[in-house]
């Protein structure tokens, strides 16, 4: 794609609406080169567009596209129409168009033929091919996803144009003339790859995929007959998808997960004329060999849904097509090689929010911070008795999921050899795409459609991997399990898991409050005893202090007889040594020797001697 030697990257995306698709598809592509220090972002769209419901996603999302802080991003804003050239000759590296192409670039008259508007299809088509291939470099990528044709086709779309127009007739009095000139036409694979062979020499095929896509109420039939009948060859379309060998399909179908329209997700899957409705997908090479597009296809199959801001969520029910450009040869200025560090795997952090600069203009050192909260308790029931809780709730909810698949599934459970329902864990329900497929129809949130299945699977992974869990997330497991009973009809259920719940709420609150209750009665004893230690610590050091002191008194009184036997002998060593010596006098006698020649004047030194 572009060289590996290179830190910066441009990436644009013609067609970009509202811009929450290529928030998504940009995010998760820059993550995927570790070396980036930058990246330039173009988001395309015609000159009536609404920037503004684009640019709020992009600024919503920015720290998404920043990688938290790992990359320094330059957003573009491109208010031109993609049939023209847009950005300079060779300043692409990677360029992207999912689901405008079949848009034309003139309104069709009343007169417009079918033959008429393939036609202009076709031009189009060559004609934005063509200013692509000045934009991008060699050896550069264009991933496209082009909406198709098929037996039934883009009815609904039809209809809801219909149901527009006659909104107009009744109150603006709009003629019905009007729909004739809907400034669109729904290609077929065969027309998409003529129209790709006429500029064989600026661009190479590398692969191309078409994905059926398919929606309950794309067809009345589908809507009145049996949910699981008449939905199976669509999904086993989309389950041969998810398994497919082609990197570009799976990037596609992996990419309409990201959409949501009025809360349920329009999958993608592989599409011939035959098929329903669907999405060619097609990918373009450069005939360049020179350079391989390292890390593309690991990227396109690793897309996986990442939640963005409110701003930023884009709905669209159109298929896909992916190309991949070859731009004109060129010299290509390649930069002193950059190390290629080890990806780092990010930690799942809460989002830090930015410093608020004071009012007064204080620094941010001026303010104190906040007083931490005091964690509150977690309180566990005893382990046994949680291990059965949650055993019980797994073998219901499997009952649960097996009944509901005797209604809804009996061809999975006859086909998988499903018979009861100790022989589907419940994990493997969540799994399952017919399953996932009821959720996303009846659950219309997308979030609450994740976070309900992930829970219920916790369920079985808590009670079979032994994981303590504390009374707060006991309670929220609990609740989503009669959720997920009710979603599946299942209102007896339902109600036993409520009451069960209701109960456990009951216990778990009233061991919270002894627990306070015994933990304060604790708390003050506590208190108690440090008073008290206190008390004692202040006798101890005064204790010591008098040990010491009496000590110290004594050692001197020690000192001093020590002395005193000292001179005596020293004394008597010397008198020794004199002549007219006598017996020593004590060193009391001494003393009053000397008081005594000391009143009466007499200074004689033999009298001091003795």
């Amino acid at each position: 794609m572009f060289s590996p030697v290179a830190s910066s990257i441009t990436l644009a995306d013609y067609g970009s609406s509202e811009g929450g698709n290529t928030i998504r598809l940009f995010s998760k592509y820059l993550k995927t080169f570790s070396y980036l220090s930058s990246a330039t972002l173009v988001f395309n769209g015609t000159p009536s567009n609404d920037f503004t419901s684009l640019s709020s996603p992009i600024d919503a999302n920015m720290n998404k596209l920043l990688l938290n802080g790992k990359l320094e991003i330059i957003p573009l804003l491109s208010p031109r129409s993609y049939f023209e050239q847009i950005l300079p000759d060779g300043s692409v590296d990677v360029g992207f168009s999912f689901t405008p192409l079949h848009w034309l670039s003139i309104m069709p008259d009343e007169s417009s033929t079918m033959s008429a508007l393939s036609a202009a299809a076709h031009q189009d088509f060559v004609s934005f091919l063509s200013v692509r291939h000045k934009e991008i470099r060699p050896n550069g990528t264009l991933t496209l996803c082009i909406p198709g044709d098929g037996t039934i086709s883009v009815l609904p779309t039809f209809k809801c144009h219909g149901t527009a127009v006659h909104n107009l007739y009744d109150r603006y009095h709009v003629g019905p003339s009007i729909s004739a000139r809907f400034p669109m036409y729904f290609r077929t694979m065969d027309e998409t790859l003529v129209s790709i062979s006429v500029v064989k020499e600026k661009w190479r095929l590398k692969s191309q995929t078409t994905i059926p896509l398919m929606h309950t109420s794309w067809s009345p039939d589908v809507g009145k007959a049996d949910f699981h009948a008449d939905r199976m060859s669509a999904r086993e379309n989309m389950a041969d998808l998810e398994t497919s060998q082609d990197q570009f399909g799976i990037a596609v179908g992996e990419k309409h997960d990201f959409d949501t329209f009025d809360g349920i997700s329009p999958k993608a899957c592989l599409i011939v004329p035959e098929y329903e409705a669907g999405a060619e997908i097609v990918g373009l090479k450069s005939s360049k060999k020179d350079k391989k597009r390292r890390k593309r296809a690991k990227m396109l199959a690793n897309v996986q849904e990442e939640p963005l801001s409110e701003a930023a969520l884009e709905p669209t029910a159109e298929p896909t097509v992916e190309l991949t450009a070859e731009p004109m040869p060129q010299e290509v200025l390649v930069e002193d090689p950059i190390p290629v560090e080890d990806e780092v795997p990010e930690a799942e952090e809460p989002m830090e929010l930015p410093m608020v600069e004071n009012a007064n203009g204080a620094d941010a050192c001026e303010i104190p911070p906040a007083e931490p909260e005091e964690p509150k308790l977690s309180i566990s029931l005893p382990f046994s008795a949680q291990h059965r809780l949650m055993v019980y709730l797994q073998q219901s909810l499997e009952q649960t999921c097996f009944r509901f698949g005797q209604r809804h599934m009996p061809q999975v459970l006859d086909s998988e050899g499903w018979d009861c329902p100790e022989a589907v864990e419940l994990s493997t329900w969540m799994e399952s795409l017919d399953f996932k497929h009821y959720i996303w129809d009846t659950v219309f949130d997308r979030q609450e459609r994740f976070r309900l299945l992930g829970s219920i699977s916790n369920i079985r992974d808590y009670a079979v991997s032994r994981t303590r869990v504390d009374c707060a997330n006991l309670e929220k497991l609990i609740l989503d399990a009669s959720q997920m009973a009710r979603i599946l009809g299942e209102e007896d259920s339902a109600r036993v898991t409520e009451k069960l719940g209701r109960n456990f709420i009951e216990t778990a609150k009233w061991l919270a409050d002894e627990t306070e209750r015994i933990q304060t009665r604790y708390d003050t004893k506590m208190d108690a005893i440090a008073a008290a230690r206190t008390k004692l610590d202040a006798l101890e050091d005064a204790t010591n202090a008098e040990l010491d002191k009496r000590l110290s008194d004594h050692q001197a009184v020690a000192r001093s007889k020590i002395m005193v036997s000292v001179q005596e002998a020293e004394a008597s060593a010397e008198a020794e040594t004199l002549p007219g010596y006598s017996a020593p006098v004590s060193s009391l006698g001494w003393v009053n020797d000397l008081e005594r020649s000391l009143a009466i004047g007499d200074d004689s030194e033999g009298t001091i001697l003795g």
